[in-house]
């Protein structure tokens, strides 16, 4: 409980100048990065309880001491959490370990690890994967495990996170774009926007090039969102959320897809090797597999 609340405090207070605050004094769902940050940025996919592969990430390069001497910086596009492997889903033991070693990576470097909210970082039992209420069974797992007060807790830790960073040399978020565009004020405060967070955590690619639905987005719904942030035309959109079908060639990272320019989906609870994006001083990323 006391790392709980150190981790949510951390969240809570982060600096206003990086993450505006909304008008309700909640912090806002938009994270900035200036212009002069010059720090590396090591983009993570959907974990899904994989703490094997977030380990690696933090031994390799020595990520963990660069990040705490403030020379790089941890992303996580969400979904640390809910085992993905099919005979798995109800399987919650993972995600608290991985919980765990996520607050700990907090406490350690507070100024280098931002986590986005994802679609499965919620207790929510409206939503179902392969017929397991995952969100559901894991907040009756905490439950069992750590009492009714630390499941409260969590969810004032859910309702904290950010939703999208913008960043000099990319853009990112759990899901994907929402239609039309988006302005800034709308991100920041976003409990206020049902239909823009929604999108942000559920939203994917058209891969089927499926008539236009408000759940589906394709290239234009990147221009528009690049073009009403004020963000150059080229600059990457890095998403998780959507991991494609089998039969195209990816193993965790799929680039450029479906006609959707600059655009990257990155997940990264892959069992052989863990898929990173990373930039460094130039504006490209590189894919780096640990």
């Amino acid at each position: 409980m006391e790392r709980l609340l150190a981790v949510s405090e951390i969240v809570r207070t982060m600096d206003e100048t990086l993450r505006p605050r909304a008008v309700d004094g909640m912090p806002g769902g938009l994270v900035t990065f200036p212009p002069d940050d010059k720090r590396d940025i090591v983009i993570v996919g959907d974990l899904h309880a994989n703490t094997d592969n977030l380990k690696r990430v933090m031994h390799h390069d020595h990520l963990l001491n660069r990040i705490r001497a403030n020379e790089a910086v941890l992303v996580l596009l969400g979904d640390a959490f809910h085992e993905s492997r099919a005979s798995h889903l109800d399987e919650m033991e993972s995600s608290l370990m991985m919980l765990d070693l996520l607050f700990r990576l907090f406490v350690e470097a507070p100024a280098g690890v931002l986590y986005l909210r994802g679609n499965h970082d919620s207790f929510s039992s409206t939503y179902m994967k392969g017929g397991v209420a995952q969100g559901m069974v894991f907040r009756l797992y905490l439950k069992r495990k750590r009492g009714d007060e630390y499941v409260a807790r969590m969810e004032d830790f859910f309702q904290l996170l950010p939703y999208f960073i913008m960043h000099p040399k990319f853009v990112a978020m759990h899901a994907g774009p929402p239609h039309g565009g988006v302005k800034r004020e709308d991100i920041i405060n976003i409990r206020a926007n049902e239909s823009v967070r929604r999108a942000l955590v559920w939203n994917r690619i058209n891969e089927l090039n499926l008539p236009p639905h408000e759940s589906l987005y394709g290239n234009s719904d990147l221009e528009m969102m690049r073009s009403s942030l004020g963000c150059p035309p080229d600059i990457p959109v890095i998403v998780g959320h959507n991991p494609m079908r089998r039969g195209i060639d990816g193993d965790g990272v799929w680039e450029n897809l479906h006609g959707c320019h600059n655009h990257v989906i990155l997940t990264s609870d892959q069992e052989r090797r863990c898929p990173t994006i990373v930039f460094r001083g130039s504006g490209t990323y590189e894919v780096i597999y640990v």
